[in-house]
């Protein structure tokens, strides 16, 4: 028998709340981005370029206005190289963790949509201050009108939440690496804290924690207190 502890999905209520339709829309849109932007940016960037001369090379007519551009790309740039070379990253899972400030991470990086949106947003942002949307441009799926309303969107006032997930089916549960959490089962408990569900979770069936800065000082007193106030936690 094992026992599944609560676990937790940081996310922005604004995506959280779409219909599964739309979902799909703006991840098939989100995904187009990121395959045809990648495409033209990739010759620019390379993981073993660690200095990154030559996308700041690239970049930088924009860059010096506006530093955080080019490290939203720089990122952006790498999910999608490290989707394409390696399993762990799978975007059809529900990623999950038993560890509330992991949860606190992801709700606060989650406002362009997702780690998968987010890289689609930052190279999409980048082309547009370089005058470059016909990289993305497509008028039969009516791109630069997304592109405009992805960029909006992930710049307006985010929503940050956490959902707690409980009762799940453990069959469908596996290690963030894709693995079977069988191995990481001790005295019947789960000793790895990072998870994917692998079964269609309906998140509007769980309630919801809003993320301020009131609940996250909440949580910092609570592990100082739990952890003896351990600075480095």
């Amino acid at each position: 028998m094992i026992e599944i502890p609560t676990l937790y999905h940081g996310t922005d209520l604004r995506f959280a709340k779409l219909p599964e339709d739309l979902r799909k829309n703006f991840l098939a849109y989100c995904h187009y981005l990121r395959e045809v932007l990648y495409a033209h940016f990739s010759p620019y960037y390379s993981i073993n370029e660690p200095s990154h001369e030559s996308l700041k090379s690239f970049m930088e007519d924009v860059q010096d206005e506006n530093p955080k551009l080019f490290e939203n790309l720089r990122e952006g740039l790498c999910d999608i190289m490290m989707s394409k070379i390696s399993e762990e990253y799978e975007y059809g899972s529900l990623y999950l963790t038993s560890w509330m400030f992991s949860a606190i991470d992801y709700a606060k990086k989650a406002y362009a949509g997702g780690e998968f949106a987010f890289a689609a947003y930052a190279l999409a942002k980048a082309a547009k201050a370089k005058g470059l949307q016909e990289w993305y441009n497509n008028e039969q799926l009516n791109m630069e009108q997304f592109v405009d309303s992805l960029i909006a969107v992930a710049e307006a006032k985010p929503d940050p939440v956490i959902y707690k997930i409980t009762d799940i089916n453990p069959s469908f549960l596996r290690t963030e690496q894709n693995e079977s959490i069988e191995r990481y089962i001790r005295n019947g408990k789960l000793t790895v804290t990072e998870f994917r569900y692998t079964a269609p979770l309906t998140l509007s069936n769980y309630e919801y924690i809003i993320v301020d800065d009131d609940f996250i000082e909440q949580q910092n007193k609570t592990t100082h207190l739990n952890y003896g106030g351990n600075d480095c936690l």
